[in-house]
């Protein structure tokens, strides 16, 4: 009879140790999901970390999803008719270079130079540019008379003004995992 409860005793500890090696194998398959699953916010949270960094370093408003629609020029033009300042004032428009600020963040840049122009019509364009192209930020502006243009007493001095827009965008070409 004891040889009986013996082996009686002997499968039931065998099979109480494949439940519990069952069980680890499935503890042991969840731990490697819950690893990876870590891994992989981790790589998000990066993400979002670099993302927020860069809107809070830059002063302007909201990040436009994709690059900013059509060319820059015909929006020139139309805050200078809505300035009321001549078509012709629009002396040049160098290209919208375009830069990367890390990630899917872009940035684009254009030069415009404007002249001849006087100080009421150079602050009535930008403020014709601010309620129409709020997304093009003027980054940098640079002011100078125009030398050998005579004027009568008390009138404004005409000058041109050199203006260095820019516009950011998150460009997500392909969506992240």
């Amino acid at each position: 009879m004891n040889r009986r409860i013996a082996v009686v005793w002997l499968l039931a500890t065998a099979s109480q140790l494949a439940v519990l090696a069952g069980a680890f194998a499935e503890w042991s398959a969840r731990a490697r999901e819950t690893d990876s699953a870590r891994a992989r916010l981790a790589v998000l949270h990066a993400q979002a970390s670099e993302r927020r960094t860069l809107l809070a370093a830059s002063p302007r408003g909201p990040m436009l999803q994709g690059p900013p629609p059509g060319p820059l020029a015909p929006r020139v033009t139309g805050c200078l008719e809505a300035a009321g300042v001549a078509a012709s004032a629009l002396d040049s428009l160098s290209g919208e270079a375009e830069s990367s600020l890390g990630g899917e963040v872009k940035r684009r840049r254009a030069t415009l130079s404007l002249a001849p122009l006087t100080l009421p019509q150079m602050g009535a364009f930008l403020d014709a540019w601010r309620t129409r192209q709020a997304e093009w930020t003027p980054v940098a502006i640079d002011l100078a008379p125009i030398s050998g243009e005579r004027t009568r007493p008390g009138a404004d001095l005409p000058l041109r003004a050199q203006l260095v827009l820019e516009v950011v965008y998150l460009d997500e070409k392909e969506p992240h995992p």
